[in-house]
Order: C-alpha cells, then structure tokens, then sequence
C-alpha cells in the first residue's frame, strides 16, 4: 500500500510516519515540503503519485490566530480538505482526514457522538467543520476521524508542561 501523510512534520504526521514506514511505502510531506494553502501545488504534487491513501494530520490549529486569519483558516481547513477528496476521488484512493471535537459547543455533559449536531463556535472549529462536510460530499470512502487532544514524545505538550510545574 502507498500511503502520503501529510503534516508529517506536526505531533500526529510524525507519529503516523514512524509508525508506518517500516510496514508500506510512505511519503511524508511537512508544511516546508507541501503547503497546504496553495491548492495548485497539492494538485500538482498528489497528482503526480500513485497513492492508495492520503492521511491529511495538517491542519491551522493555531485557535486564537483563525480568529484573526479568518480566510487562511478556512483555505487551509476547509478548502484544502476538499482539494485532497477530490484528488482522492480522482486517483480512486482513500482520504483520512483529522478533525477536531471543536466542531461541538462543548455544552454538552455527556461525551459526543459521531451522530451528534456539530455547532461550532470558533473560526477554528467553523473551518474544520466545513472541511468535514467537503470531505464527506465528494466520496464516501473517505474517513474523519475527530480527536481531542494529541500528545506525545516529540516535543513538549500541555500535558507534559503541566506535569513539571506540580
């Protein structure tokens, strides 16, 4: 299996790569290498290899700055998802998409499910969400997968940080 991720260079990509490489023919792409703003280079660069699947963990999950980068947000967590469904769809190959639990207003009690409304109340969480649903309209075989928080080894998390100052 061909498998590109991209974000290869962020927590979740760096994690992918390590764990795949020694088991398919990975590519891995970080923002230097690929950005994702600039739709016509995706275009070019995926549509120049062959791929069985594209695992898209980049995003601009910088919250506070989409507020004030609203176009950029959305170009990058919107519009690019649906650069890669599409190119997927072309390639006939299969799209994971990494979202975020930012798509929900966070009032609920109980833990969401994939059925629940999403009601975003961020530019983070609005971009993401329309991401999701450009993703979802150009092929069913493609996945989201939403997640909460990452963490890891490679570099100092909130979790990490928190823990020193106990």
């Amino acid at each position: 299996m061909k498998i590109v991720i991209l974000g290869a260079g962020g927590r979740l990509g760096a994690a992918l790569m390590r764990e795949y490489r020694d088991q398919f023919d990975v590519t891995g792409f970080n923002h230097a290498q690929l950005d994702l703003s600039d739709h016509e280079q995706l275009r070019e660069t995926l549509g120049a290899l062959d791929v069985d699947l594209v695992i898209n963990a980049a995003a601009f999950t910088n919250v506070d700055l989409c507020e004030t980068q609203r176009e950029e947000a959305f170009r990058i967590n919107a519009d690019a998802p649906r650069v890669l469904a599409e190119i997927c769809r072309d390639k006939n190959a299969r799209l994971i998409h990494f979202s975020t639990d930012y798509v929900f207003d966070g009032e609920k009690r109980e833990p969401y499910g994939e059925s629940d409304e999403a009601r975003p109340i961020s530019v983070y969480g609005e971009s993401k969400r329309e991401g999701e649903k450009f993703v979802l309209q150009t092929q069913d075989r493609h996945l989201i997968v939403r997640v909460s928080w990452v963490f890891g080894p490679d570099r100092p998390s909130f979790i990490a940080v928190s823990y020193t100052h106990l």
